[in-house]
């Protein structure tokens, strides 16, 4: 009985275990490099995608307000848009995985201090939303990988933390695509009809809400790890 025990991992305690890791069961203790993802029950996972994908939006939503400032049409933007950032967060979600494998509490701390340093980002760019905007040309092809590596930047950053605590890349990846369509589209659609003043102090708010829910979330994850560890026997 002993030595089949001794061939599991057990599971980590309540205590142990942050809000935002994927509940996993009991894997062969095999060598690190062989050991496979752990599985993901359904619950608390939807509450913890929203949480990453959000603020994903509402900067989203700050740029696409401005394009549509500027009479863009709704739908190549979104649908570029879409491509860009469920494409790039796939590198970040690859190096997470890896580290996390490692490195698996340094890894978490990680995530949260790249989410502060995106949500600070965020913030100051918000400030210069006009001038961002601007730089996009759609009207080549360059102008438009030029404008979605430009949007999608921040992805690859939120992508680490996403693959460190293992969330589902399926999943993510499909609540991205849906509210990048749904939220360029719609935004751009109240850029054309709104004043210029107003779409412009509109996209502000929306930049510094997306940048003050990254630093919320990352500090949020920092001090969950802090106190989960405190708490250790």
């Amino acid at each position: 009985m002993a030595s089949g025990q001794s061939a599991f991992k057990a599971v980590r305690t309540p205590n142990e275990m942050s809000v935002f890791d994927a509940p996993r069961e009991c894997v062969p203790n095999t060598t690190r490099l062989n050991r496979l993802p752990c599985s993901v029950k359904n619950g608390g996972v939807l509450a913890r995608i929203v949480a990453f994908v959000l603020p994903l939006g509402l900067d989203t939503l700050a740029i696409a307000i401005a394009l549509g400032l500027q009479g863009q049409s709704p739908l190549q933007p979104a649908l570029l848009f879409v491509v860009f950032e469920t494409t790039m967060p796939l590198i970040g979600i690859a190096i997470g995985r890896v580290v996390g494998l490692w490195f698996e509490k340094p890894a978490a701390y990680l995530g949260g201090l790249i989410l502060l340093a995106v949500g600070f980002y965020t913030v100051r760019e918000s400030q210069h939303r006009k001038n961002e905007v601007q730089r996009f040309a759609l009207d080549s092809p360059r102008g438009m990988i030029l404008a979605g590596l430009g949007i999608s930047m921040d992805e690859i950053a939120i992508g680490f933390p996403l693959g460190a605590l293992r969330f589902p890349i399926v999943g993510v990846l499909g609540a991205i695509a849906i509210q990048t369509f749904l939220v360029t589209a719609g935004g751009i659609l109240v850029g054309r009809k709104i004043s210029q003043s107003l779409g412009m102090q509109t996209s502000r708010l929306a930049g510094l809400a997306a940048g003050a829910s990254f630093v919320l979330l990352g500090s949020y994850l920092i001090l969950e790890r802090i106190f989960s560890q405190s708490n250790l026997p």
